[in-house]
């Protein structure tokens, strides 16, 4: 597994986990003294609103981030992605995200940096090439040939 792979997966479980425990407890603690708080204007409605749908977009933003870096195999687009969800999670739930936002956004750094090294395989064309070389220069071929198999490869 590759570092902004990791990075992202743990930021999704806690995204996933923890963050919505995180959040659902301070608006529970937030409703519970406002509703007992005469001079308050919260309203613990609101309060619990708020934390419901902060839990539901810190999940979803979390399974997309998962998902995302182990299906798309290009680094680069997944960087930009992932920078962009940690922006979201860093909006929707603030502090109480920070670990999620935070490892979002440093595996985002991390896949536009990396490095993907790939096999070189020779092209094809140009292997077909060293081969019309190889059998003109043996004899096996004309000039004439050669040069309409090399223009057909081309």
């Amino acid at each position: 597994m590759k570092t902004y792979q990791t990075l992202t997966l743990i930021g999704g479980i806690f995204g996933i986990v923890v963050v919505p425990i995180i959040q659902i407890s301070i608006m529970m603690g937030l409703a519970f003294f406002s509703a007992f708080d005469e001079s308050s204007e919260l309203e613990p409605e609101s309060l619990v609103e708020v934390a419901a749908y902060s839990v539901v977009i810190s999940v979803i933003v979390s399974v997309i981030a998962i998902v995302i870096v182990f299906v798309k195999k290009e680094t680069k687009p997944v960087g930009y992605i992932l920078i962009g969800l940690a922006v979201i999670m860093l909006i929707v739930t603030s502090i109480s995200g920070v670990i999620s936002w935070v490892l979002f956004f440093v595996g985002g750094i991390t896949a536009i940096q990396f490095k993907q090294v790939s096999d070189v395989k020779p092209k094809k064309i140009n292997l077909s090439i060293d081969i019309l070389k190889e059998r003109y220069a043996k004899g096996e071929i004309t000039k004439e040939e050669f040069d309409e198999m090399k223009e057909d490869l081309s």
